[in-house]
């Protein structure tokens, strides 16, 4: 949905009513989404499908249908099924990115990055002033100068995905070695989001924000950033919005993402950041 609501029209977003979801992602897109000013009529959200024991995602909304058929105990109960789907617009990868590949849908940017999408002044920063740090040896005044003089910025370290399926995409020892070294060249810090129970290395560079923030406040933290190094994950379609490397490295070894990286990280053009390693 991060993808695709950067193809939707000013016009389609303001008719949506109702999201039908029907993706394991479904609570995380909800949370993403919900009172966006970009989508002013929407009003509420409805899970179709909430069994991925067996079934990882849907690609089209042919195939949801066709499993809601098979589950259905009655030719009462599959009618309503057809009615419904029947009038529900597909805006599935396979519906859109097929669109977008034919130029039937411009680019027009990103919502999540035009609105504000969660207050983040009570996380600590290395780009902000934190008015708690000060202790009795030095005072406000003292502490604002030092950093003043040496500004620090942070990039965002995303390192592992909750899609276990490729286990390459994760970092391993090699791309955490890079990446720090990365951070001390560079002289910023790594302010790691992750919601999993990876191993984070334990440096000077890098702040641990694993488990410590919503996806929204992630975002927030993302838009405040100096850049990205990272998987290709959902905060990566964002990121290519926002930076340019050397400030953007993204690691993947899916295929599907290269044979649509015009799509994911429009508006680039350019995909040298897209790299196997950090």
């Amino acid at each position: 949905m991060i993808t695709i609501e950067s193809f939707l029209s000013d016009q389609e977003k303001k008719e949506i009513e109702v999201i039908f979801y029907a993706t394991r992602a479904q609570y995380l897109v909800k949370d993403i989404i919900g009172g966006l000013p970009s989508l002013p009529s929407l009003k509420h959200h409805t899970i179709l499908w909430d069994d991925y024991e067996h079934q990882f995602a849907f690609h089209s909304k042919s195939e949801l249908l066709n499993n809601l058929l098979k589950k259905s105990n009655s030719d009462q109960e599959k009618n309503k099924i057809k009615e419904l789907l029947g009038s529900i617009a597909d805006y599935s990868i396979s519906v859109v990115f097929n669109q977008i590949s034919k130029g039937r849908r411009p680019y027009v940017g990103s919502s999540l990055l035009m609105y504000k999408m969660a207050d983040i002044s009570a996380i600590n920063l290395p780009n902000k002033v934190n008015y708690n740090i000060a202790d009795k040896h030095k005072s406000f005044l003292e502490e604002m100068e030092k950093r003043l003089r040496k500004p620090k910025f942070y990039v965002c370290i995303c390192p592992y995905t909750n899609d276990k399926r490729i286990s390459e995409r994760d970092f391993n020892e090699i791309d955490w070695l890079q990446t720090i070294k990365l951070l001390k060249d560079m002289d910023v810090t790594g302010v790691v989001l992750n919601h999993g129970d990876e191993l984070i290395p334990d440096h000077p560079n890098l702040i641990n924000l694993n488990k410590k923030t919503t996806i929204r406040e992630s975002i927030e933290i993302l838009k405040g950033a100096k850049g990205y190094f990272g998987i290709d994950s959902a905060l990566s379609v964002l990121a290519a919005k926002l930076f340019d490397p050397p400030w953007l490295i993204i690691k993947s070894v899916n295929q599907h993402l290269f044979n649509h990286a015009k799509i994911y990280y429009a508006p680039k053009t350019n995909f040298s950041f897209i790299r196997g390693s950090i």
